[in-house]
This record gives C-alpha cells, structure tokens and sequence, in this order.
C-alpha cells in the first residue's frame, strides 16, 4: 500500500517553517540556517549539471549560511512561515501564480509550469552569462527544481537597486536614458533569438 503523499500548499505558502532555523519547500526541499559561516564552493559543475544533484549553499549577509538539500522522510511536520521573526521574508507573490522569497544572499523564486515546454529561467541566465555582455552582471544558480508542476529557481542577490525602485526618484533626462537602455537590451535579445534560431 502506498503512503499517501503530502498535499502541496498554496504557491505563495511553498515556503514552511520546520523549526526557527529550518523550512521545508514545496515538501522536498530541507533549507537549514546555520550560524557558522558557508563552505568554500566546489568547482563549477557543467551546464548540465546545475546544483540540483548536491546541496547548494548560499550566506546569510550575517556571518552564517543556508544549505538547500533534499528533504528527508518522513517529512517533518511544519507550519505556516513567521515572517515577522523569520530571517526568510516573502518580497513578492500574485494570486496563486508566482512567488519570490528574500533568503539572505539569494532569492527563491517559484511559479506554476503552465506551459512545460517553455525555456526555463536557469537555461536563459546560463545563455546570458555565455554572452559576456559588458557592463551587465546576472545572477549565479544556486538551484533549481520542478515538483507538481511548479518550478522553483533559487538565485543569487546582485548589488544594485530595481529599476521600478529608482525610477520614482529619477528626473526626465535620467528616464529618457534607461528607457533607451531597456531598448538596446531588448534589441540585442532579438538579435541573439535570431542568431540562435538561424544556427
């Protein structure tokens, strides 16, 4: 007799808090916080190869580190996360859709796989890091997983600020000159699509 399998939350509650230093994702993945600091990373694995075969590991921007690895069953049992008292804090969701959590130095991005065979979003930032685009900085994988249609995408945070963060406080001139930079991009996007389709 198969035991019945764990009901998936809400999207926006992927996230469940184990104990104040553990959470569970999406029922399996364990993310553990330690206070010590993270390990030295191992060498770059190939493209293919993407953290989702070891743990990844990531820092707390305090000192300490997250680990993500699989979860063990049993699972544990978990609860809604505490933002309030939790150093994971949920910084964006629509409906049942799409969800991204600040973790220390990265952030866990997850939205639903309505159409499966769309590039995921590791695919496209291995495709732009490969570019070398100057003056542009992307962020590394840490990992990436898919569980009852839903993909999950954990990142690393890169300095700066959002663009729809700063644009409030930006005057004509400096509006008119990011908009033609969001245009360049998207005109040198086309033309690798191109590229890449011709070859």
């Amino acid at each position: 007799m198969t035991a019945p399998t764990s009901p998936q939350p809400h999207l926006n509650n992927s996230i469940q808090q184990v104990t104040t230093n553990t959470w569970l994702i999406s029922h399996t993945h364990f993310l553990p916080h330690s206070s010590s600091p993270p390990p030295p990373p191992p060498p770059s694995p190939p493209p293919s190869k993407t953290p989702t075969d070891a743990a990844a590991h990531w820092s707390d921007s305090n000192g300490g580190h997250f680990t993500l690895t699989t979860a063990p069953k049993p699972y544990p049992d978990s609860k809604p996360l505490t933002e309030s008292s939790s150093p994971i804090s949920r910084v964006h969701a629509v409906n049942n859709q799409s969800a991204v959590w600040r973790a220390g130095e990265a952030f866990i991005k997850a939205h639903h796989t309505d159409h499966p065979h769309t590039t995921r979003e590791h695919i496209t930032l291995q495709f732009l890091q490969d570019q070398h685009v100057h003056g542009f900085v992307f962020p590394d994988v840490y990992a990436h997983f898919e569980c009852d249609s839903r993909y999950f995408l954990i990142v690393s945070r890169v300095e700066g600020q959002l663009l729809e963060e700063a644009w409030p406080s930006m005057d004509e001139t400096l509006r008119r000159y990011y908009i033609g930079k969001v245009a360049d991009i998207c005109h040198n996007l086309a033309v690798w699509k191109g590229d890449t389709s011709a070859a």
